[in-house]
Order: structure tokens, then sequence, then C-alpha cells
């Protein structure tokens, strides 16, 4: 089975199946399944009883110690695709994973 392939279409402002998207923008390619270096992996807190998300300002921030009192856990993203899958599920973009200045 092929290994699908991504490609961020600036028009569109998506990642789109490569090489579907017609507007030839020269962007990052990423394969579904790509692991992600640790220091490349997207960080976030997450509270699971109340769905509440906190953004750190990098990914070896320490958690503030209220966020764990609250109840938050640290979710660390280890593949691209877990990440995308993520993202659409909460209607959010990582501009950083997907190129976009």
């Amino acid at each position: 089975m092929p290994i699908a392939t991504f490609q961020y279409c600036q028009i569109h402002k998506t990642m789109e199946n490569y090489p579907a998207c017609t507007h030839n923008y020269a962007g990052i390619k990423r394969d579904s399944n790509a692991q992600l270096h640790p220091k490349d992996r997207p960080v976030v807190f997450e509270n699971p009883q109340t769905g509440e998300v906190r953004y750190p300002a990098r990914q070896d921030s320490p958690m503030m110690p209220g966020y764990k009192e609250r109840g938050f856990e640290r979710k660390e993203f280890t593949s691209y695709h877990e990440h995308q899958d993520w993202c659409k599920a909460h209607d959010v973009i990582n501009h950083a994973a997907e190129g976009i200045k």
C-alpha cells in the first residue's frame, strides 16, 4: 500500500493530497504517517474532563502548576497524521507544522 503524501496549498490554506492540488505550490510535502523528531513535536495541554486546551509558548515548556491542579494533561503528538487529525477535530491550524508564516 503506497504512503499518502500531502502538500500544503497556499490557495486553499489546507494540506492537499499531492499532486491533487493543481496550483503547483512548491510547499511542504509530508508523509501522512511520518514520525516527528522529539524537538519538532507539537505539544498542547488538554483537560480531558472539560475539553479545554492551552497552547504552551514552546514545546519544551513545563506545564504550570495551576494547570496540573485543574486536571490538564500534556499531549505530545508523535506523528504528523496524529497531529493533523487533532487539528481537524479542534478546527485549528498549527502554522509552524504547516509551513505557514
